[in-house]
């Protein structure tokens, strides 16, 4: 299970209102380098609103509100120096996702009355400490209300013969029978020159489905997606089996499956099939992305994602995608799926995403196209620095796993000649 708390930042009344615009630039550039150093992964964390940051822990459930109290002391002495004056206070609200997020989007001043008081916020189930420079204060629920004494500290460590391991024995990693098999599709570096790897697609054996990531909205999978994510991870841990492939494996997981908790668990389950040696040369491709994922859905993808893959990378159909309200460095990518339509049309798509190049430099996080067809799409999306591409005009199906190798753009696409994925309809 993972911790999850919003932190809303509260300053004595009289520096707010002066300088409204100011502080919260500087609120967010302290508490931001903070958040940077203190909380690494697999901790996350993201800014939400002026004075309001979500942090999250997926190594336990209950999160310390200790850790936090360095931030007040920080903006404290950035605001007023090492006086006295001055009131740097924080509310930690922890509970549920979902109460989480509407707790951040509550008006701090409606909050304010917390800040001298203990209670519960009226609507919402969770935990609510008050977070200074000096210590924590519980404000509810009312059976812990007072102050929080720091975690103590064990004054001997275990014996090493009697030592807790760090974690469970990883489960056996066996693949069970499929009728599915898997070709792979070249992810090519414009920048080097170079295949990096390549995306793991599935078919039935029978021929009769045959779904893809990179060659556009009519060959993804559609009514058979988990069967689709299961046996391209099974078909993954079978590559790895045979060989240590140098290039990267992209692996496909539906969106929609890891924000519903059922079918999250039931994807966790196939994942630990993974080898975690392998880790470093896996990444995972959600798909079907949309426009404006929550931030709850960002750190559950972050959460089941992170112990198995080195790199995330989110596919979306939607050229608008909202990079700004993705945290810096939130994912390693965001691909575009160029639509199945003419070439106008597509390049249009093309171009309204790349005017979002600069936000995507801001977040430190890369775009990507896919589905790219033709020889003058690569050199155009070349041109405009776009440094991932995939699709038919990149690479054809191939039989085994893509290595690192580099390769002229000239000479593109890769080929192997297997059958190419089907296009629905």
């Amino acid at each position: 299970m993972t911790a999850i708390a919003c932190l809303k930042i509260f300053i004595g009344a009289n520096v707010r209102e002066a300088n409204q615009a100011t502080l919260a630039g500087l609120v967010t550039k302290v508490a931001g380098a903070f958040l940077e150093t203190r909380w690494r992964w697999p901790r996350r964390w993201g800014e939400v609103a002026p004075f309001t940051f979500v942090i999250a822990d997926p190594r336990t459930t209950r999160l310390d509100g200790h850790e936090v109290t360095s931030l007040a002391e920080e903006l404290h002495f950035k605001l007023f120096g090492q006086g006295t004056d001055g009131d740097v206070r924080l509310l930690m609200f922890e509970g549920e996702p979902d109460a989480v997020m509407r707790f951040a989007a509550q008006d701090p001043a409606a909050l304010a009355e917390y800040l001298d008081h203990a209670g519960p916020v009226e609507g919402l189930e969770g935990r609510l400490l008050r977070v200074t420079a000096d210590g924590v204060y519980a404000l509810a629920p009312a059976h812990e209300v007072g102050a929080v004494p720091p975690p103590s500290l064990p004054t001997s460590l275990p014996p090493t013969s009697q030592a807790t391991p760090t974690a469970s024995p990883p489960p056996a990693r066996t693949v069970p029978e499929s009728d599915w098999e898997a070709t792979f599709r070249g992810v090519y570096s414009t920048r080097n020159a170079t295949f990096v790897g390549g995306v793991v697609q599935a078919g039935r054996r029978d021929g009769s489905v045959r779904s893809s990531l990179v060659d556009g909205p009519s060959c993804m999978p559609d009514g058979d997606a988990e069967a689709f994510d299961e046996a391209c991870i099974n078909e993954t841990v079978a590559a790895l089996a045979v060989s240590e492939p140098s290039g990267v494996l992209f692996v496909p997981m539906a969106y929609q499956a890891i924000i519903h908790r059922g079918q999250r668990q039931t994807r966790e389950t196939w994942l630990h099939r993974l080898p975690q040696a392998a880790r470093p040369r896996l990444a995972v491709t959600v798909y079907d992305t949309p426009r404006d994922p929550p931030y709850t859905a960002i750190v559950q993808i972050q959460t089941l994602l992170r112990p198995f893959f080195a790199f995330i990378d989110l596919q979306t159909t939607d050229p608008d995608f909202q990079i700004d309200k993705l945290a810096n460095e939130a994912v390693n990518s965001v691909t575009l799926a160029l639509p199945d339509a003419d070439d106008p049309v597509r390049v249009a798509v093309a171009q309204r995403f790349l005017r979002n190049r600069e936000a995507y430099k801001r977040r430190r996080i890369w775009p990507a196209l896919t589905n790219v067809r033709t020889a003058r799409e690569i050199d155009s999306f070349v041109n405009a620095g776009i440094p991932f591409l995939s699709g038919m005009g990149i690479a054809e199906p191939v039989q085994t796993p893509v290595t690192a190798t580099p390769w002229p753009k000239i000479s593109l696409p890769m080929t192997d000649n297997p059958e190419p994925a089907r296009r629905r309809g």
